[in-house]
């Protein structure tokens, strides 16, 4: 995951977040009032968010089994 922040004149920060280098095509964005500290209070919540909405993109681990298919 990955992520920026793209502050404007009006004291609004936005949150731009990409997942690329997990191999999950998705990015997602937040709009913080307030400047880059007070966003980044926030990408935690983004990422959690992103990845409890989009969870079908995101692969589960595998379960590791022994020969006679029980867990270890």
């Amino acid at each position: 995951m990955t992520y920026q922040f793209v502050t404007t004149d009006s004291g609004i920060t936005e949150i731009l977040m990409e997942f690329l280098d997990e191999g999950v095509n998705l990015t997602v964005s937040r709009k913080v009032a307030g400047d880059t500290e007070k966003a980044m209070t926030q990408v935690k919540v983004l990422e959690a968010d992103a990845r409890r909405d989009y969870a079908e993109l995101f692969p589960l681990p595998e379960v590791m089994t022994d020969i006679e298919g029980e867990l270890p």
